[in-house]
């Protein structure tokens, strides 16, 4: 599916939800992966509270685009106002600082909860730290990442003097 039929698909979506001002920018990364940015003043209502609607929204427009295009690994991601990237941006700003606390106190530390999709970028940012281990615990809206120095190359050195 090209873009622009994606565009219509999305612009049809929020027409139906009486969001008549948004403007939608779609391109495709790297990766083949399509980004859908989403601009209107009606941005509290598609973000919500905690970004609940927001991944809502990102749910059906994922879904109904694949299957419009009859392709269920379709990738997608939507972006209302800036909103995911202003939160990844934070994310790793925090899991920059946590992991360095982790390191210097020699001791697990504990993320806030987060969705899956927030722990995923999480966890990937470590896919190359070896000296690093995370781990989601917790169970529904209380499951977090907890970010562990486990030592250069990966082998614990936490109790070597």
């Amino acid at each position: 599916m090209d873009l622009e039929e994606t565009k219509k698909i999305i612009e049809t979506f929020l027409h139906q939800m009486s969001i008549t001002d948004a403007t939608i920018e779609l391109t495709i990364d790297d990766h083949g992966d399509t980004k859908c940015v989403i601009n209107t003043a009606s941005s509290g209502m598609l973000i919500g509270k905690d970004g609940r609607n927001w991944s809502a929204l990102s749910h059906l427009i994922k879904k109904i685009v694949a299957k419009k295009a009859g392709q269920e690994d379709l990738r997608i991601t939507v972006d209302v106002n800036n909103y995911l990237a202003e939160k990844m941006q934070k994310i790793k700003s925090s899991v920059e600082m946590l992991a360095e606390r982790a390191r210097s106190l020699g001791a697990p530390v504990e993320m806030s909860p987060m969705n899956a999709y927030e722990r995923l970028i999480v966890h990937s940012m470590f896919e190359h730290r070896p000296e690093f281990k995370t781990e989601s615990t917790g169970i529904g809206p209380e499951r977090r990442v907890v970010i562990t120095y486990v030592g250069p190359g990966g082998a614990s050195d936490l109790f070597t003097g």
